[in-house]
C-alpha cells in the first residue's frame, strides 16, 4: 500500500513539474514580449502559447485534448487572435477527414475481413519463421491502404503476434519475440509512408501546405513521391531486424494446424465481408482519381461510411462507428487553428526571423544541403517531440517559411519533413505503434535501441538516396 502511494505521490510530482515548467514558460514569454517593442502582443503571445503547447504536448502530463483546450481558450483570453481564427482548424477537412476514417476503421473492425487475412497468411507461411515475419511485416504495408490509422493497424495485428509468438513457444527474452514484436512496431511506423491517409501527421502537413502556400498533394501524388522510399525501406528494414534478432529453431507445426484451424473456421467470404472489400476498393480508387475528380479526400471517406452504415446497403449500424476518440479530433483542430493563429498574429514571421541566421540561409540556398539538413533535423526534432502530430504542427510551418524565404520548392520540403517524422524507430514513445506494442509487456526499451538507431541510419540515407536518384530524375527534386 504504501509502495503505491509512493508510486502515486512520484507520479504526481513529476506532473506538476511538467504543468508548472509549461506555465513558468508561458509567462516568461509573454513577459519578453512585453518588454521588447520589435515583438507584437499578438506575435508573441501566440509564440508563448506554441511553447506551453508543445511542452504539455510532448510530455503529456494532461491528456491531449485538455491542452488543446487550454491552447484554444488562451488564443483568444490572451488576445493573441480572434474567435474566428481560434475554431478555424475545425473547419478543415482535415480534421472530417480523420473522424470519417476512424468511423470506417470502426466499421471494418466489425467484420472478420481483416482477422480472415491475418490468420490466411500466417497458415500459408506458417512452416517458415522468417517468412512469417516478412510476410506479417508486408501485410502491415498493404493494411495502409484501408485501415487509415497507424495505432489501428497495430491493435489489430497484435493479438495474432502475440498467438505466433506463444504458439511456437518464443518467451520474452528469445530473438523470435523480439523480431516479431519490434517488427510489427517498425512495420506500422513506415507503413504510413506510401499512403496520403495512412497517418494523421501526413494529412495535417498537407493542409498546412495548402493554408501556408496554396500548395496542394493528392493522394495519388504522395503515392508516387513515396513508392519508391517505401519499396526500398519495406525492403531493408526486415533484413536488418533479422541481422540483429535471427529467429531460434523452433517446431512450426503445431502452429501452422492451429492457424489451419482457425483459418478454416472462417469459411467462404460473408456478405459483410464483400460489401466491405467493395467499399474500401470504392473508397481507394476515388482517392487514387482525386485529380480527375477534383473532390478533396475526405469526400470519398465520408461516402465510405455512409455506404456501410445505410440501412439494406450497409454491414453496420450507425450506433457502432460512432465511438470516437475526441481528445483526438480536440488535438487535429487545436493543432490547425494554432497553425493558423502564428500564421495571422505574425508569430510566424517573428519565428522566421530567428531562426533564418546566415549559417542557415547558406545551408538552405544549396538544394542538396537542405534536403540532408531537413532530414537530419526532423529525425533529432522527433528524438525530442515525440508526438508526431505535435511534430509537425510545430516543424513543418518553419520548414514552409524558411523554404519559401530562400526559394526552394515548399512542396517537397513539406513532403519529406512529414514522411521524415514517421521514422520513430528508436524509442518505445516515438510513435503510437512503438507505444501499443511496448505496453503489451514483451518487450522492453533496450530492445528497440540497437536495431532502431541502426534503422534510423538506413532510413535517412535511403531517404538521401531516393531524393538524389528517383526525385531527381523525374525532375521532383531539386
Amino acid at each position: 500500500m504504501s509502495n503505491s502511494r509512493k508510486r502515486s505521490a512520484g507520479s504526481v510530482t513529476r506532473k506538476g513539474f511538467i504543468l508548472m515548467t509549461a506555465g513558468l514558460a508561458l509567462i516568461a514569454g509573454l513577459i519578453y514580449t512585453g518588454m521588447d517593442p520589435n515583438i507584437g502582443w499578438s506575435a508573441g503571445s501566440a509564440l508563448s502559447i506554441l511553447l506551453l503547447g508543445l511542452i504539455l504536448w510532448a510530455f503529456e502530463p494532461i491528456p491531449f485534448g485538455m491542452t488543446a483546450m487550454i491552447i484554444m481558450v488562451l488564443l483568444v483570453v490572451l488576445n493573441s487572435v480572434s474567435i474566428d481564427v481560434m475554431l478555424s482548424g475545425f473547419s478543415s477537412p482535415a480534421v472530417f477527414l480523420v473522424v470519417a476514417g476512424v468511423m470506417l476503421v470502426q466499421g471494418v473492425g466489425e467484420t472478420s475481413l481483416i482477422p480472415r487475412l491475418s490468420y490466411a497468411l500466417v497458415y500459408r507461411l506458417g512452416r517458415s519463421l522468417k517468412g512469417l515475419f516478412i510476410g506479417i511485416f508486408v501485410l502491415i504495408q498493404f493494411m495502409a491502404f484501408f485501415i487509415p490509422t497507424n495505432s489501428v493497424r497495430a491493435t489489430l495485428l497484435l493479438p495474432l503476434a502475440t498467438k505466433v509468438v506463444d504458439t511456437v513457444g518464443a518467451d520474452g527474452k528469445s530473438n523470435y519475440n523480439r523480431l516479431i514484436m519490434v517488427g510489427i512496431a517498425f512495420a506500422t511506423n513506415l507503413s504510413a509512408v506510401g499512403v496520403l491517409t495512412g497517418a494523421v501527421s501526413n494529412i495535417l502537413a498537407v493542409e498546412l501546405l495548402n493554408s501556408y502556400t496554396g500548395y496542394n498533394i493528392t493522394y495519388l501524388q504522395w503515392f508516387l513521391y513515396a513508392l519508391p522510399l517505401w519499396v526500398l525501406l519495406t525492403i531493408l528494414i526486415p533484413l536488418v531486424l533479422l541481422w540483429f534478432y535471427p529467429p531460434e529453431d523452433m517446431d512450426t507445426e503445431v502452429l501452422h494446424k492451429e492457424m489451419e484451424i482457425a483459418y478454416k473456421e472462417f469459411g467462404p467470404l460473408l456478405p459483410d465481408e464483400w460489401k466491405c472489400i467493395i467499399v474500401l476498393g470504392l473508397t481507394v480508387l476515388l482517392w487514387a482519381l482525386e485529380a480527375v475528380h477534383g473532390f478533396h479526400p475526405v469526400i470519398p471517406a465520408m461516402l465510405a461510411v455512409v455506404l456501410i452504415t445505410l440501412p439494406k446497403i450497409g454491414f453496420v449500424s450507425w450506433k457502432q462507428v460512432v465511438d470516437i476518440n475526441f481528445d483526438l479530433i480536440l488535438l487535429i483542430g487545436a493543432s490547425l487553428s494554432l497553425g493558423y493563429a502564428l500564421t495571422e498574429s505574425g508569430g510566424l514571421d517573428v519565428l522566421s526571423e530567428i531562426l533564418l541566421t546566415d549559417s542557415l540561409i547558406r545551408i538552405f540556398s544549396n538544394p542538396w544541403l537542405a534536403m540532408v539538413a531537413v532530414i537530419i533535423i526532423s529525425q533529432l526534432y522527433h528524438m525530442v517531440v515525440t508526438n508526431i502530430s505535435t511534430a509537425v504542427v510545430t516543424l513543418v510551418p518553419i520548414v514552409i517559411t524558411i523554404s519559401v524565404e530562400v526559394g526552394l520548392d515548399p512542396l517537397m520540403m513539406t513532403f519529406v519533413t512529414a514522411v521524415t517524422l514517421l521514422f520513430g524507430f528508436i524509442l518505445a514513445i516515438q510513435s503510437m505503434p512503438n507505444v501499443i506494442i511496448y505496453n503489451e509487456g514483451r518487450i522492453s526499451q533496450k530492445d528497440f535501441i540497437k536495431p532502431g538507431i541502426a534503422i534510423t541510419v538506413v532510413s535517412v540515407l535511403a531517404t538521401m538516396a531516393t531524393a538524389f536518384t528517383f526525385w531527381n530524375l523525374f525532375g521532383l527534386w531539386p
